[in-house]
């Protein structure tokens, strides 16, 4: 995990609700385990087109949006309590933990509203980020 590594918004790029759609249906099969769904969703066909094998496809796929989750992480000398750590605890809480939305936006002493704004840019970042991730783990 990279902590503190910036994903940069870029203006004019951000995913569409399509892409937000299906990406969150990958992450919400994170916790699999083996990764056969995962590896089938349309998430995982789109940007591993060349893997023909799920679990492979899965693996890959896992491994790509567990980094992109740790590259939300902010740097560490922000309190626990600061806004800017709320993407990334939540993707963690709910996606790798299993946690429920109401439980999370306890945690965290957040309004509903303020909780999907945040998850929001959390899986922007994510969806900016998950195909150079791909790409980079493919070429190793």
């Amino acid at each position: 995990m990279t902590a503190g590594l910036i994903i940069p918004a870029m203006p004019g790029t951000a995913p569409d609700s399509e892409q937000l759609r299906t990406l969150r249906g990958a992450l919400a099969l994170l916790a699999e385990d083996p990764p056969l769904e995962l590896g089938s969703c349309a998430l995982a066909r789109r940007l591993l087109p060349t893997e023909a094998d799920p679990l492979r496809r899965g693996q890959a796929l896992g491994h790509a949006l567990r980094t992109a989750i740790g590259y939300l992480h902010p740097c560490t000398h922000l309190p626990t309590g600061d806004r800017r750590w709320w993407p990334y605890r939540i993707c963690v809480f709910e996606f790798v933990e299993g946690r429920s939305r109401g439980e999370i936006a306890e945690l965290l002493a957040i309004s509903a509203s303020t909780y999907t704004r945040a998850k929001r840019r959390a899986l922007e970042r994510i969806a900016e980020a998950l195909p150079h991730l791909v790409r980079m783990q493919n070429s190793e």
